[in-house]
C-alpha cells in the first residue's frame, strides 16, 4: 500500500509540473492536493503561481516608484550604482534590480522573486510549526493554512512585507530552534528594509527574557498602545537613538512628513465600514494570544512583548503603527499556532472565517488593479509567456499619472 501511494504521489507531482509549465491556472487542484498531502513540491509550485500572478499585477503606487529605480540602476555601471546606494538604507531590491537589468531581464522579474521567496519562506515556516506540532488533523491542518499563508500576493511585493517574511522565519529558528541561521535571517529583513533593524537587536534582548512580562502587564500595553497618543515620547527615545541625521530625516518622514497621515482620514462611510470589521481579526488574535500567555510564556512571546512596546512608541505615527502592527499581528498568530497546547477547533475556524472575509476585502480594495492589469492572464497563457512578459511604456502612460496612481481610481474618488 505504501509503495502505491508513493508511486501515485510521483506522479501526482509531474503531471502537476507539466500542466504548471503548459498553463498554470489548471494545475492549481493537483497542487492544492499536494499541499493537503504536505508535498514540498506542492508548496515551490505554488510559490511560482503566486510569482507568476506578481508578473501580471500592474506596476501601480509604490511598485511604479519600483519600475522607476529599477530603470535607473539598470542603466547605471558599477560605480554610479554604489554612490546611489550610499543615499539608500535599504539594499536588497536595488541590488537585485541591478543584478537583473544588468542580465536583460524586467522589472517584472523582481516581482516574481519577491513573490517566490516570500511565500516559500511562509511555507517552509507553516511546515516546520506543523512538525514541531504534530499537527496530523486535515481540518485543523486547512484552517491554520488559510489563517497563516495569507493569498494576498501582491502584500509581498512590497519591501516592508518582503522584510517581514525574512523576520518571522528567522525569529522562530531563532527563539524555538536556537539556529543560529534564525538571526542571520533577521540580519537578511533588514537588508530588506532598514525599518527593521530594531527587531535586530531585540531578538538577543528577548532571547534573555528580558521582556518577561506579567499577563496583567501584557493586557495593560495592548490597551495603553491602541489608545493612547505617545508622540513626544516616540521622539525623544528617537532623539538619543545612535542613528545617522540622514536615517533620522527618513523616519522623520513618516512621523512630520508627507507619510505622517492618518490612513483613514480620507475614507468613505463604505471604507470605514470594511476598515472596522477588517481590525476585528486582530482583536481576535490578541484575545486568543493572551489566554496562551497566561498559561505558558516562551522566550518568543518575550519577542512579542518588546513589539507591543514599539507599538505603544509608534501608536501617534499612523504609518509607522500600521506597519508595525501587521508584524504584530503575523507574531501573533505564529505565536498561537505554535504554543497552544492543544488546538481549540472553533478558535481556528473562527480565525479561518475572519481571515477569508479579510481575504474578500483586500481583493475588493485592489480592483482597479484587477480591472486594468492583465492579471486576467493567468487563464489564457503558458508560464512561459507569463515569465516573458511585461507592460508597456503605452499602458503607463495610459493608465498612470505622474505618481503612479490610476486615472480610473482618481476618478471615482472625484
Amino acid at each position: 500500500m505504501g509503495s502505491i501511494t508513493k508511486r501515485n504521489d510521483y506522479k501526482l507531482k509531474w503531471i502537476a509540473i507539466l500542466l504548471f509549465l503548459l498553463y498554470p491556472i489548471a494545475s492549481i487542484p493537483l497542487i492544492v492536493a499536494g499541499i493537503l498531502k504536505k508535498q514540498k513540491w506542492a508548496f515551490v509550485l505554488f510559490s511560482c503561481f503566486m510569482g507568476l500572478l506578481a508578473i501580471l499585477y500592474p506596476p501601480a503606487g509604490d511598485l511604479y516608484r519600483y519600475a522607476k529605480d529599477f530603470e535607473l540602476y539598470s542603466e547605471s555601471d558599477w560605480n554610479t550604482f554604489c554612490l546611489l546606494l550610499i543615499f539608500k538604507f535599504d539594499y536588497f531590491l536595488p541590488l537585485l534590480s541591478y543584478a537583473i537589468g544588468h542580465l536583460g531581464g524586467t522589472v517584472e522579474l523582481t516581482r516574481f522573486i519577491f513573490a517566490f521567496l516570500s511565500y516559500y519562506l511562509m511555507f517552509d515556516l507553516f511546515s516546520l510549526i506543523c512538525r514541531d506540532n504534530n499537527l496530523n488533523d486535515k481540518k485543523i491542518y486547512i484552517y491554520v493554512f488559510i489563517i497563516f499563508i495569507p493569498l494576498t500576493f501582491w502584500t509581498f511585493l512590497f519591501r516592508y512585507y518582503f522584510a517581514l517574511v525574512f523576520l518571522l522565519n528567522g525569529s522562530y529558528r531563532w527563539f524555538v530552534h536556537n539556529e543560529k541561521k534564525g538571526i542571520l535571517f533577521v540580519a537578511l529583513s533588514v537588508l530588506a528594509h532598514v525599518s527593521y533593524l530594531p527587531f535586530f537587536f531585540l531578538c538577543f534582548f528577548s532571547k534573555n527574557r528580558f521582556f518577561k512580562f506579567s499577563y496583567l502587564v501584557v493586557v495593560l500595553l495592548c490597551i495603553l498602545a491602541l489608545c493612547c497618543d505617545t508622540t513626544s515620547i516616540g521622539e525623544k527615545i528617537l532623539s538619543y537613538l545612535p542613528f545617522s541625521d540622514s536615517l533620522l530625516a527618513h523616519i522623520g518622514e513618516y512621523i512630520d512628513g508627507s507619510q505622517s497621515e492618518s490612513i483613514v482620514r480620507d475614507f468613505s462611510l463604505k471604507q470605514m465600514i470594511v476598515y472596522v470589521f477588517s481590525n476585528v481579526l486582530s482583536l481576535f488574535v490578541l484575545y486568543v494570544y493572551l489566554k496562551i500567555y497566561r498559561k505558558k510564556f516562551t522566550s518568543y512571546m518575550g519577542f512579542i512583548n518588546s513589539t507591543l512596546l514599539m507599538l505603544l512608541f509608534s501608536s501617534s505615527f499612523p504609518v509607522i503603527f500600521s506597519r508595525l502592527m501587521s508584524v504584530c499581528l503575523f507574531q501573533l498568530k505564529m505565536s498561537i499556532l505554535a504554543f497552544s497546547e492543544k488546538y481549540q477547533q472553533v478558535h481556528f475556524k473562527i480565525l479561518c472565517y475572519i481571515s477569508i472575509f479579510v481575504l474578500l476585502v483586500s481583493v475588493w480594495q485592489r480592483r482597479f488593479f484587477f480591472a486594468d492589469g492583465y492579471i486576467w492572464k493567468i487563464f489564457t497563457s503558458t508560464s512561459f509567456e507569463i515569465v516573458t512578459f511585461s507592460y508597456s511604456d503605452s499602458w503607463i502612460n495610459n493608465h498612470l499619472n505622474e505618481d503612479g496612481d490610476f486615472y480610473n481610481r482618481l476618478n471615482a474618488i472625484d
